[in-house]
Formats: C-alpha cells, structure tokens, sequence
C-alpha cells in the first residue's frame, strides 16, 4: 500500500529506485506530505507522538532504507 500510495502521487521513479539494485534516491518531509496527505499525516501523528512535520521527516528518512529492506529481489512483496 505504501509503494503504490508514493508511486500514485508522482515518486514512481523515486521508489523504483528503492526496490531496485543501486543508490535509493532520496526524499524530503515535503514529498511525504504531497503523498500522504495532512489528514493522514495529522492522524500517524496523534499516534506517534510526533508532530506531522517531525512524522514526514521521520518518513522520508527510515521509508527509502525500509522498502529496500523489503525488496531484497527487486520484487514488493504481495500482501
């Protein structure tokens, strides 16, 4: 769900480049806002005790490493 939320909102080529072999490109808190939206990001907030701007900055650091992680074959794993 996640890649295809970021994929959808104009960071195709961003997170293809996490999931293939090679440098993931990077991101900034401004792109996850654009992706996810202020409500869902005010929402991630309530529950995580950050602020919305402290979540999508947190978000753009840790997704890139987390979806290759997840991807180890290039491959997002179905669920």
């Amino acid at each position: 769900g996640v890649v295809n939320q970021l994929q959808t909102q104009g960071l195709g080529a961003t997170v293809n480049s996490w999931i293939t072999d090679g440098p993931n490109a990077p991101v900034t808190a401004a792109h996850m806002q654009q992706a996810f939206g202020e409500q869902t990001l005010n929402d991630l907030a309530v529950k995580s005790g950050l602020t919305p701007d402290e979540l999508a900055a947190k978000l753009a650091q840790v997704l890139p490493h987390a979806v290759d992680a997840l991807t180890p074959n290039g491959v997002v794993p179905k669920t």
